[in-house]
């Protein structure tokens, strides 16, 4: 998921060393966050873990549905600054408060399992130290696998919304395990909320290839469709057709082609939303 998000960050904000570096400190200033505030709770039942679980999946589903629209949202927040060297730090310091705004809600639920996971073994205490371990081991294999697989090698085949899909979807099967095992839900029952689940998340929408390469984190200054919404602001956007579009493990590439002002066919490299090179007519 971090990976993910580090990539929209990148398509939206601009690849550089501070998109990176607030993401990341995003996730960690939150994720210690959701760990402190277990610990403040002296008494927490079992269930409190089914909830954050469902509470969690939720609000990555509804961070699915915006996401769509992060690079329109970067936009209009670099719309407030001027391209002057004295607003670098001011602008910095809005889209960290931005990102975490946007981020603390899930990632801090997020932080919040682990701490939850090892109260609810607290009720073994003959095997607590076992239990300990084996938690530690499958966090960390969890953690090591989706970064390497879903943040990494998956995208050799999928793109990024299909990455974070998977994402929801093992949440919603950790989350049905978790309400069979100390929610009380039946299995039968569990078996059709996991299936409801599934089919609501296939349906959630592709995010558009439109938006996602547009580059519009090179506008410097606002234009009359900046505070029009995404769908007026990209309006534009979609008039020229990405005749290739594609998420790999480092980059995200589109080829656009347009009308130039002479009637001549022009084809563009965009990566990661930024121009790379483009020719008249098509010599493939």
């Amino acid at each position: 998921m971090q990976t993910i998000l580090i990539r929209l960050g990148a398509v939206s904000l601009g690849s550089s060393q501070f998109t990176f570096a607030m993401v990341v400190a995003v996730f960690v200033l939150c994720i210690a966050l959701g760990a402190l505030a277990v610990s403040a709770i002296r008494r927490i039942r079992g269930r409190v873990l089914v909830a954050n679980l469902w509470a969690l999946l939720v609000l990555l589903a509804a961070l699915y549905v915006l996401l769509d629209g992060a690079p329109y949202g970067a936009h209009v927040l670099r719309s407030f600054f001027r391209d002057q060297a004295g607003s670098f730090y001011a602008y910095q310091m809005a889209v960290f408060l931005s990102l975490l705004v946007i981020l603390a809600p899930p990632v801090v639920l997020s932080g919040a399992t682990l701490p939850l996971m090892f109260n609810v073994l607290r009720g073994e205490p003959d095997a607590l130290g076992q239990a300990a371990g084996r938690l530690y081991s499958w966090n960390t294999l969890g953690s090591l696998l989706g970064a390497l697989i879903g943040g990494y090698a998956v995208l050799y085949w999928l793109d990024l919304h299909h990455a974070f899909r998977l994402a929801l979807g093992a949440l919603a099967v950790a989350a049905v395990l978790v309400s069979i095992r100390i929610g009380g839900v039946q299995k039968g029952a569990g078996a059709g909320l996991l299936a409801t689940t599934a089919i609501a998340i296939a349906l959630l929408g592709s995010w558009s290839p439109h938006q996602l390469a547009s580059g519009v984190f090179r506008m410097r200054r606002p234009i009359a469709q900046t505070y029009a919404g995404t769908e007026a602001f990209f309006s534009a956007y979609r008039s020229d057709p990405i005749v290739f579009y594609d998420d790999g493990p480092n980059s995200s590439v589109a080829v656009k082609r347009r009308v130039g002002p002479g009637g001549d066919i022009e084809t563009a490299l965009v990566v990661n939303g930024k121009g790379d090179g483009s020719l008249v007519h098509d010599f493939v």
